[in-house]
């Protein structure tokens, strides 16, 4: 790599100083691009990490009876509103074969 690397120093510097700024100016674009992009890849990985870690469950995965009944409970409140749930029932079967 080395060696590559000054074979193509000294082609460089046998060019005239426009060419060579060009060159130089089209390097330091792709190093300036180059390092945008493992940034954005870095900070997609950070997001993504922090996304996992925030929906983790917060009992390590192991049934919880009193989580569980709160999930339903939420549920049926949001689900039944203000409705009383014995009469919605009622209404449901009452009209069920007819």
């Amino acid at each position: 790599m080395v060696a590559e690397l000054r074979e193509v120093i000294s082609k460089v510097e046998q060019l005239d100083d426009a060419e060579q700024k060009r060159i130089a100016k089209l390097l330091e674009e792709e190093i300036t691009w180059d390092n945008t992009l493992q940034n954005s890849h870095n900070q997609l990985n950070g997001l993504a990490q922090e996304a996992l870690e925030e929906h983790q469950p917060k009992n390590n995965g192991k049934y919880d009876e009193e989580y569980l009944k709160g999930l339903r409970d939420n549920a049926k409140k949001s689900w039944l509103g203000n409705s009383n749930a014995d009469e919605w029932l009622k209404e449901i079967r009452e009209g069920y074969g007819k």
